[in-house]
Formats: structure tokens, C-alpha cells, sequence
């Protein structure tokens, strides 16, 4: 899952001045032991298997002032649970603490990586998702996806899934860019409870086109 599909942007505006403290004290090579219990798993570990570890450091304490570390107990439980929750997604986590994606994250609620193209093709495909299942998207209070340029990593094959509850199915998208050099997001939706209701789109900033459908 998507670390923006899994966090509160309320919760990081509301913590925004902590976060980046935290950023600034965070040493990059412990970043994945963030809580204290996970820098003594590391310490442990350490001091059984590494031989340096053995020779220079007899607790956990040396070892931490001798790196600078900062135990987080200062700081919200909620927030530390945050950040743990953060190190499962390690490329965007870093990315979040440094100031300018810091910026552009809060800038655009929650959403890195994203042009006024990809906006524009983001709310068009919105805007298919509630013609398609729009009383299912809202009975359920279901959080819409996003379109940035991480989709590019995707193709056919290795399609982004956005169920939606209720309608067994959902939709199913990647983005590519044509030989014009303007993207496309391909959009195929169905519902496994009802015949033929697959259709597949095309969508770019520009347009919302249904190129085949009956399938399923």
C-alpha cells in the first residue's frame, strides 16, 4: 500500500514543526530504528554477531551517544507509531523529511510527485470512479487514489488496484506517456457480479475516452 493511502494528512499538518525537528536528528542510517525498542533489538544484535561492537561499546547508552542518537520519548506516542509506520516505506519516508518534498506534501494535502497535467487526469479519473461506483465510494466513506508519476513504474501487467467496497471489482490503471509525449492514465473498471460491465479508458488532461467495454 502506498505510504499517502496510509497516513492522515490532518495528523502530519497538525505535527508538521515536530516532523521536522525530528528530520533534522534522525541520522540516516538508523532511520529504521526510529523507536528505542528497535535501536536495542539493533544493539543486541549487534553486540552478539559484530566484534567491533564487543570491543567498543559495553551498553547501549555508549553506543548511543557515541552516534548521536535522540530517543524519542519527548515526543507524541502517536507521532513515534507514525514514523514506525513510515520506515515500511522507506523511499517515500525519506523523501517526506527533507524540507522541500516536506513542503510539497503539506502544499498538496498528502501528494508528492504530481504535475498540473497528472491533477488534471487525477480529477477526471475521479470523476469516472463516482459515475462508475459513486454511492459505493460514498456509503463507505472510500479515500480516492491519487495520480502521480510513481505510476510510471507500472504497466499492464502490474496494474494499481483501487477496489471499491461492495461493487467486487474496482479499477484497475497505469500511466504512460504516448508517442506525443502527453500522458495517459488506462482505466479498466468491472463488477464480477454483473455481466459485461467492464470498460476500459483512456484518460488524459484533456479528456475521458471509453475504448472498450462488455468484457467480464
Amino acid at each position: 500500500m502506498n505510504m499517502i493511502d496510509i497516513v492522515n494528512v490532518k495528523f502530519i499538518k497538525s505535527h508538521q514543526d515536530e516532523i521536522l525537528e525530528l528530520a533534522d536528528i534522525i541520522p540516516k542510517c538508523i532511520i529504521k530504528y526510529i523507536s528505542y525498542d528497535k535501536i536495542e533489538e539493533y544493539f543486541e544484535y549487534n553486540k552478539e554477531n559484530s566484534d567491533y561492537f564487543k570491543k567498543e561499546f559495553e551498553t547501549i547508552d555508549e553506543w548511543i551517544n557515541s552516534q548521536d542518537l535522540v530517543l524519542f520519548s519527548d515526543y507524541p506516542e502517536d507521532l513515534i507509531d507514525l514514523l514506525n509506520e513510515w520506515v515500511e516505506c522507506y523511499p517515500q519516508f525519506e523523501r517526506i523529511l527533507n524540507r522541500q518534498y516536506f513542503d510539497e506534501y503539506i502544499e498538496n494535502d498528502g501528494v508528492l510527485n504530481q504535475s498540473e497535467e497528472l491533477k488534471r487526469i487525477e480529477k477526471r479519473f475521479h470523476k469516472l470512479i463516482m459515475h462508475r461506483a459513486g454511492h459505493l465510494i460514498e456509503e463507505y466513506d472510500v479515500e480516492m487514489p491519487h495520480v502521480t508519476f510513481d505510476l510510471e513504474k507500472c504497466d499492464w501487467f502490474h496494474r494499481q488496484c483501487f477496489p471499491v467496497p461492495g461493487m467486487y471489482g474496482g479499477f484497475y490503471y497505469y500511466l504512460y506517456e504516448n508517442e506525443t509525449g502527453e500522458y495517459e492514465l488506462n482505466v479498466d473498471s468491472w463488477s464480477r457480479i454483473c455481466g459485461g460491465s467492464g470498460q476500459t479508458h483512456i484518460i488524459t488532461q484533456n479528456k475521458c475516452e471509453l475504448i472498450d467495454e462488455g468484457f467480464v
